[in-house]
């Protein structure tokens, strides 16, 4: 995906003691949008569509921002349904 630079400094910060928290707010925007979405329900699908172009098989994985939040889910998966 072209982004050996950007880990291999990941993996230097590691390899100097970083903590976990210290290494994943290290990780670039760009790297994070590379591999994953994050936002509102609302832009779930276009994301998708984008993030999963070439491959064989997607798969989905939501996280919501509050334990619980069985609405958040049901939003995103009505957006992918839209």
């Amino acid at each position: 995906m072209g982004f050996g630079r950007q880990l291999d400094e990941l993996e230097r910060r590691q390899a100097a003691g970083a903590s976990e928290d210290e290494l994943a707010r290290a990780v670039p925007d760009e790297v994070l949008s590379a591999i994953g979405y994050a936002g509102p329900a609302s832009g779930a699908a276009a994301a998708f569509k984008t993030l999963s172009q070439g491959l064989d098989v997607a798969i989905v994985r939501v996280l919501v921002a509050r334990s619980g939040n069985v609405d958040g889910v049901r939003a995103v998966m009505r957006a992918a349904l839209a």
